[in-house]
């Protein structure tokens, strides 16, 4: 985790700073340019799974995913 961490301060997108009630520990923060990357990323996972699904999958096999994503939403969605 440090080393994940350090990459990300690095690169300008979260800030670390002492917890004030207890030094064992780091509160990390989000800083502008990290939100923004941050908010990026739902948009440029459904382009690159849309696009992989149109190129990988023929007609056929779209079908059998939608069939599959509508079962899997109706668990997600339940209450059991």
């Amino acid at each position: 985790m440090a080393e994940t961490i350090a990459a990300l301060r690095a690169d300008g997108l979260v800030t670390a700073e002492p917890h004030p009630g207890d030094g064992r520990k780091t509160l990390i923060t989000a800083t502008e340019k990290g939100r923004q990357l941050s908010a990026t990323i739902p948009a440029a996972r459904e382009a690159w799974l849309s696009s992989a699904i149109g190129t990988l999958l023929d007609a056929d096999e779209q079908q059998v995913l939608l069939k599959a994503a509508t079962i899997i939403d109706r668990i997600a969605d339940s209450h059991a």
